[in-house]
């Protein structure tokens, strides 16, 4: 999943997500497709800490997205 767009003020901005980054792992579940990064955030929403692998200008990372309220 391609990010489109990142909030400057969230978490994901925070943990260094940028417009272009592709979402490849969320909690180390491969992610296929929107539908299902979208329906893998919905049931991680509560939790405080969530970990993705991202690919950035062909480079694989893990990042950590942390909810700090």
């Amino acid at each position: 999943m391609v990010v489109t767009k990142v909030d400057p003020d969230s978490a994901c901005a925070d943990a260094g997500l940028k417009p272009g980054d592709l979402i490849l792992e969320i909690e180390q579940e491969a992610v296929t497709s929107t539908k299902q990064a979208i329906a893998l955030s919905e049931k991680l929403k509560k939790e405080k800490k969530v970990l993705l692998r991202i690919s950035s200008k062909g480079t694989s990372r893990y990042v950590v997205v942390e909810d700090k309220e």
